[in-house]
């Protein structure tokens, strides 16, 4: 049996042995002292592995934990004989709870002792007995494993959850200071959430060479950073390859200015789950041509004034309107406990007679009255938001 990887045309292994049954999965690498080149062990359903008794340590660990996405994931696959089964065996459930289940993980990682049970006792005096505690101490023994079995050279891979990554590097770092040796660390991807200036100083200080990279779950990796022939960083990320990548205004399907923000918009062919002109949500610019200056931010940007939304693409009209002016911004406020809005326009030549036309125009497609600032060129940010809701939260 083989596996391959559909989207790439690759072959992962040439020799699967599948684990399916209870005794084959309790077995696992029993008694084996190394893994030829392109052999593999497919464990299935899979919701742990076990290294006991095992002569060899893991070059390369992959985690892909729950997404919290509140949905059940199912195994497709044929059976030796070809035949698919009766029914989908179910994968995993992406649901985080805190359970019977999580409390006991919780209070095994407690009676370890450590940095990494001081660091999630922490935890549940901050977040309390919730869904995300429940994830953390489901995941703390398996990095804490982890770390051990891997060897000096290994690498460590962790697909998280926007929402958990920081506190999953604080269990890592716990991990890594519990009397472990991490200089074998030298390399990190950073995905899933921004990279701060910061994060990125925090660990080139401690020699682990760190670069990032913007995907999403549907379209895999949109572009990542990459290094010049003298190994310094370039700026922006390459775009990947396999992609067709178009930076649009939010709120519309028309391509942004050069050196504009706007809203990343991919067209996917490869593979058996092609996407055309998938709209990400996600505001970037061009840093260069093939580079993109990374992930800036959400498009979302409707506001709900009055009672009526109000949508980019409304804001986008008044441009087109009104050919004689640039940029524009609607910023949404709270006036004496009432909703108001001002367009931000930039013009070379402001006058009245321009700033009434527009407020009609913007009355017109709002179904809304709202104030006309005309401003100068260039003057606006180059964020990509078009609408900007400035009323404190709820």
């Amino acid at each position: 049996m083989k596996v391959r990887n559909l989207t790439r045309q690759t072959v992962l292994a040439d020799t699967v042995k599948v684990a399916d049954q209870a005794a084959t999965r309790r077995k696992g690498l029993l008694g084996r002292t190394y893994l030829p080149v392109g052999e593999a062990l497919w464990i299935v359903p899979c919701e742990s592995v076990h290294t006991f008794f095992m002569r060899f340590s893991i070059d390369l660990v992959y985690l892909d934990p729950p997404f919290n996405s509140h949905q059940n994931y199912h195994l497709l696959f044929r059976g030796r004989n070809g035949a698919r089964p009766a029914r989908p065996v179910r994968a995993f459930e992406d649901t985080w709870c805190w359970n019977d289940a999580a409390a006991a993980s919780f209070q095994e990682t407690l009676a370890r002792g450590g940095r990494v049970a001081d660091a999630l006792g922490a935890f549940r005096q901050l977040l309390g007995e919730t869904d995300m505690l429940a994830y953390l101490s489901m995941m703390a023994p398996r990095l804490v494993e982890l770390r051990r079995v891997l060897k000096p050279e290994g690498s460590l891979y962790l697909h998280c959850d926007p929402s958990a990554g920081h506190y999953l590097k604080i269990l890592l770092d716990a991990a890594a200071s519990a009397g472990r040796d991490i200089s074998s660390i030298k390399r990190a991807l950073v995905s899933g959430a921004a990279l701060p200036p910061s994060l990125r100083a925090e660990l080139e200080g401690a020699g682990v060479k760190t670069r990032q990279a913007y995907a999403t779950a549907d379209l895999g990796v949109v572009a990542y950073e990459t290094d010049g022939a003298d190994g310094a960083l370039l700026p922006g990320m390459l775009v990947n390859d396999e992609l067709v990548v178009e930076i649009v205004t939010p709120g519309t399907d028309e391509p942004a200015a050069p050196g504009k923000v706007g809203e990343v918009v991919v067209t996917r062919l490869q593979g058996d789950y092609p996407l055309l002109r998938f709209a990400t949500g996600d505001l970037s610019a061009w840093a260069s041509s093939g580079r993109l200056k990374g992930w800036m931010g959400r498009a979302d940007q409707s506001a709900k004034v009055k009672g009526l939304f109000v949508h980019p693409g409304q804001i986008v009209e008044i441009g087109k309107r009104h050919p004689e002016l640039g940029a524009l911004r609607l910023v949404v406020r709270r006036e004496g406990e009432q909703d108001a809005m001002t367009l931000h326009a930039e013009t070379a030549r402001p006058n009245e007679a321009l700033s009434q036309a527009v407020a009609a125009t913007l009355q017109a497609l709002t179904r809304l009255r709202g104030e006309v600032a005309l401003v100068a060129l260039a003057s606006l940010p180059n964020d990509g938001k078009i609408i900007v809701d400035e009323r404190p939260a709820q």
